[in-house]
């Protein structure tokens, strides 16, 4: 994990990546099992994809509750804007800044900051935000590892 910033790579192009919600469906989706592990407090991760993805970006999910695991961090609740431009009203990412400016969450999880946005300012900026309101984002390393 590092945290996030920014980033010159796009999304990985994979036929199961992808978030939900369709723009006029649900929002977001959080997993009501999700607790709080040693003192970490509360986690999220956050994934957006458009157009729509009917696999709700699989691989990503599973990656970051892989990571979530391997740091001791509790399982996060999950927010997706699926089928959502990055410039397009995201209602399930505001919603998480909410919750996080209220003190719900510590730590978020993302593939990477293209998830905020692709564009780059703007990205840092939704950073920015969550770093303000005392909440990490961790961006997931690629399987690569770095360099």
């Amino acid at each position: 994990m590092i945290r996030a910033g920014l980033s010159s790579r796009a999304a990985p192009g994979s036929p199961r990546s992808g978030p939900v919600a369709r723009p006029g469906g649900v929002p977001h989706e959080e997993d009501r099992t999700a607790g709080r592990t040693r003192d970490t407090g509360a986690t999220a991760m956050y994934l957006r994809c458009y157009p729509y993805d009917t696999w709700r970006m699989a691989c990503h999910h599973e990656a970051l509750l892989g990571q979530a695991v391997r740091l001791g961090l509790a399982r996060p609740h999950l927010y997706l804007d699926n089928g959502f431009r990055s410039h397009a009203p995201l209602p399930a990412l505001e919603h998480l800044l909410r919750l996080t400016a209220d003190g719900g969450y510590r730590t978020v999880l993302v593939p990477g900051p293209f998830v905020f946005s692709l564009d780059d300012s703007e990205a840092r900026g939704l950073v920015r935000r969550f770093t303000a309101a005392g909440c990490e984002v961790l961006e997931l390393l690629s399987a690569r590892g770095v360099s």
